[in-house]
């Protein structure tokens, strides 16, 4: 498993696409201190400065981060990987982040390059009743899994799409219309300055952003949503000219925004029976909605105004192994169809 977990950390140094001597700053839960070891030896060369902050525990490491501190790394474009870890401890109280809204729109805005990745915790393996080892190898073995989805991309997006309908045997009915000329995107994006960098692993889907008021259905979840250190285990949202007009289970999500009663993004993935009470796994386990708020990759500009915004962005997977989506245009004719397996193309 540590030549495994050495393969992991080199790919999720190479998302990064750094430079030479760029500083890179390492945040984390204290449980996850073995990945960010073996990502602090990698990436300490060429004199380059590495910084790690653990967010629920003060030691040598974590010293009293500043404003002035991330001023600093800001100037010299600094990049950060983030861990993510279910059930870890709860983040202290002094962590700064929150306190720091220039940092968030540092990132936000793709100043520089980020990623945020997964690796397990005692606590977290003991939830899904499997071991450590287990939940470590399956985390790594998604992660580095091909992206099957990216052989469509390309000929999807000479389509003329407009519309998608979606239904499942859980019982989602849903349509959806998507803005003019947009484009499927894969997850690689690029910084202010060009540069190509992956912000999330794994990366296993295509998304885009529905227009705000044109979403039309039902979504029945197909697995549950560890959120806010709480798991909902079902779920149930009806839209009615793109607002939630009826819900169960998810309460707890649209009752902290406004926002969050519309939908942000639609990620198609390939359906696997996994569970991992963790966004940035599960989502890429299953085709998913985001409510809040939408990306701009592969929207053009003059449509960005018909998508939503928020400062929130929740990942809700209801795809199951018998989904179907019909990708449609203006005027509703069958372009092709995703079955969960393939995109089939009508000639």
């Amino acid at each position: 498993m540590i030549s495994s977990t050495n393969e992991y950390a080199n790919y999720i140094i190479k998302s990064l696409n750094l430079n030479n001597n760029q500083p890179v700053e390492i945040v984390s839960p204290i449980e996850c201190k073995e990945l960010v070891d073996i990502l602090k030896n990698l990436l300490v060369v060429n004199e380059r400065r590495v910084y790690v902050t653990f967010t629920n525990f003060i030691n040598d490491y974590n010293v009293d981060r500043s404003i002035d501190f991330y001023e600093e790394l800001m100037d010299l474009k600094f990049a950060r990987i983030t861990i993510v870890s279910s059930f870890a401890m709860p983040k202290s109280k002094g962590y700064i982040e929150s306190q720091f809204p220039k940092l968030r729109s540092y990132f936000y805005n793709n100043q520089s390059q980020r990623v945020m990745c997964a690796y397990p915790n005692l606590t977290w393996s003991k939830r899904l009743g499997i071991n450590y080892s287990e939940l470590k190898k399956r985390i790594i073995d998604l992660s580095l899994k091909e992206n099957k989805m990216l052989k469509y991309i390309d000929k999807l997006n000479d389509l003329p799409i407009k519309k998608l309908y979606i239904t499942t045997s859980l019982g989602t009915n849903l349509k959806m219309e998507l803005t003019k000329g947009f484009s499927f995107n894969s997850g690689i994006i690029k910084t202010v300055d060009g540069i190509d960098f992956l912000p999330n692993i794994p990366a296993l889907e295509i998304f885009t952003s529905p227009i705000k008021d044109r979403v039309d259905g039902v979504i029945v979840g197909s697995k549950p949503v560890y959120i806010n250190n709480h798991i909902i285990s079902d779920f149930m949202i009806e839209f009615k000219d793109g607002e939630i007009i009826n819900s169960k289970g998810i309460d707890s999500i649209i009752t902290m925004d406004r926002s969050l009663n519309y939908v942000g993004e639609i990620g198609i993935s390939i359906y696997n029976e996994m569970v991992f009470y963790n966004t940035l796994l599960d989502e890429n386990t299953a085709t998913h909605i985001a409510l809040g708020n939408s990306y701009n990759m592969g929207i053009l500009k003059s449509e960005r105004g018909k998508i939503n915004r928020s400062k929130y962005h929740i990942d809700l997977p209801f795809g199951n192994n018998d989904i179907m989506i019909s990708f449609l245009d203006k005027n509703d004719n069958i372009l092709a169809v995703f079955n969960n397996d393939e995109v089939i193309f009508n000639k």
